[in-house]
């Protein structure tokens, strides 16, 4: 300690005992004073310290006589420049700021008439809370809070409002349709079978990724993508899941695989499925599992060729044949089809426009026809020109162009009746410009290219964002999100209805 410094703690509470102590020990730890010297008294950092300092010593000098450091942020009574005086008592606050950031949930809404409402009302969305980051800077003197301001706010996951709807006499008659429909909205899988009345929630967390859904032919089972770090929204941070029956979704299995980009049973299958994620560059791996505890029964995996350079990317789609024998598959510029065997047969290679990860239509396998002979797809045409739509003999040389200048994101889909051979497809209302936002027009049209015709929507109306449009097991129907919401269109009569469910609709699978 520096000559003339003398320092004494200051205990929170003196009890009367002590103070005649307290009093000696002040009378002892007093420097010795000579004359001209002056007797101030320093506060700071909990202690108190009498110094004797020559006459006309500046508060500053003491400072540094006494080896005390300011912060930048600290107080002192008197300032600086100050010139002392005998008893001049000197207090130096400590002032500290601090950044410090949580997390808070964001309480969802209930839209519509709520729980209160009659005993007809029905929630048809579960409601989730969000979660937001608010980051503080908290301002601290001599260790004690004194001030918090918001200095920044974050959403990290927006909430999902509670939806409810009230029956009353002039309720819309329910939409009938066959088989199984489910659909993601705002991250949950929901089911309706047989007609719209009676809709099921399957997933509460919101936190389906989309990679995967994929429903058995028989409307049984059900695989999809949950991400595995909540609110990430990473094309492959996830884990493929099993629902073993919908009618029961509260009992769920994870399965081995991760990090998924496809997956899709085998058609006829309730227990086999293949799956590519984004560790596997070049192979599709299937597998057979206990569909109740999800063990790998057996598996398999299936190469395609390696580029001569090397370098590709994943396996971003594939697409069962009719008869499970075989999978085309699509990998970033080129297409092609391989059997059970792993032998491979090439469909297109090249600057297709297609291989762009972050293309809408990256994943679009070429679609089989219903006896596993054809594939339609879109030919090599590069990104910036518009795509031609043609139907591949894959076991021969046939190659028929179905449609032209359909855009880069045709999405075909036959119908699943043999005696109907029809393909439906999107065409692109500015086929010229691929990054248009003027949308699509859902076409249908016999296998050969004839009797070509718009079902939907009608010419004014906003177009149709890129989709895999989905067909009912009669042809009678196709299924597909228009403005966020789902519709049945009639492939007959061409009348579209919009299904009873208000949500984020972004994708479909129909079975059965």
């Amino acid at each position: 300690m520096p000559p003339g410094i003398c320092s004494a703690r200051i205990p929170s509470l003196i009890p009367p005992a002590l103070l005649f102590g307290l009093a000696l020990l002040a009378v002892s730890c007093s420097p010795a004073r000579q004359g001209g010297d002056l007797l101030v008294t320093l506060l700071a950092d909990g202690s108190e310290r009498s110094i004797l300092v020559p006459a006309s010593t500046s508060v500053s000098s003491l400072l540094d006589q006494a080896e005390v450091v300011l912060g930048p942020l600290d107080r002192i009574e008197p300032p600086l420049p100050t010139v002392l005086h005998d008893d001049t008592r000197i207090t130096i606050v400590r002032v500290l700021e601090e950044d410090r950031c949580q997390r808070h949930p964001i309480p969802f809404q209930v839209v519509g008439p709520g729980e209160t409402a009659s005993a007809a009302a029905q929630r048809v969305q579960t409601g989730l809370p969000g979660e937001e980051e608010r980051c503080h800077r908290i301002r601290f003197e001599d260790g004690i809070e004194q001030d918090r301001v918001e200095i920044n706010r974050v959403i990290i996951r927006e909430a999902v409002d509670e939806v409810w709807q009230e029956d009353t006499l002039t309720e819309v008659e329910p939409l009938s349709f066959p088989g199984t429909l489910v659909w993601l909205s705002d991250g949950n899988a929901w089911l309706a079978h047989g007609d719209s009345s009676h809709l099921r929630q399957l997933t509460r967390d919101g936190n389906l990724d989309g990679n995967v859904l994929s429903l058995s032919t028989d409307g049984n089972r059900l695989l999809y993508t949950q991400r595995l770090v909540e609110g990430q929204k990473v094309p492959d941070n996830n884990a493929l899941w099993l629902m073993p029956d919908p009618g029961v979704p509260s009992k769920v299995v994870r399965l081995l695989p991760e990090n998924v980009l496809h997956a899709g049973w085998r058609p006829g299958s309730a227990v086999e499925f293949a799956y590519a994620d984004s560790t596997a560059k070049n192979s599709v791996s299937i597998l057979r599992i206990d569909p109740d505890t999800g063990e790998i029964l057996s598996f398999r995996e299936l190469l395609i060729p390696i580029s001569e350079d090397g370098t590709q990317p994943g396996i971003a789609g594939f697409n069962w044949s009719g008869d499970g024998r075989q999978l085309s598959w699509v990998q970033g510029d080129s297409t092609g089809i391989m059997d059970m065997d792993g032998n491979n047969v090439s469909l297109s290679s090249g600057a297709t426009g297609f291989g762009n990860a972050s293309a809408p239509c990256a994943s679009h396998a070429p679609v089989w026809s219903l006896d596993s002979r054809f594939v339609a797809t879109a030919s090599p045409a590069g990104l910036d020109a518009p795509s031609t739509l043609n139907v591949i003999d894959w076991k021969g040389e046939l190659q028929v162009p179905l449609a032209t200048n359909v855009g880069p994101c045709p999405a075909p889909s036959w119908a699943p009746v043999r005696v109907s051979g029809l393909l439906a497809h999107l065409q692109a209302r500015d086929p010229d410009r691929p990054t248009s936002r003027a949308g699509h027009d859902l076409m249908i049209l016999d296998r050969d290219g004839s009797n070509q015709k718009l079902l939907f929507p009608d010419a004014g109306q906003p177009g149709l964002e890129p989709q895999q449009v989905v067909w009912s097991a009669d042809a009678r129907l196709l299924a597909l999100t228009w403005q966020k919401q789902l519709w049945l269109i009639d492939v007959v009569s061409g009348e579209a209805r919009p299904f009873p469910f208000s949500g984020n609709i972004t994708r479909i699978e129909w079975s059965g």
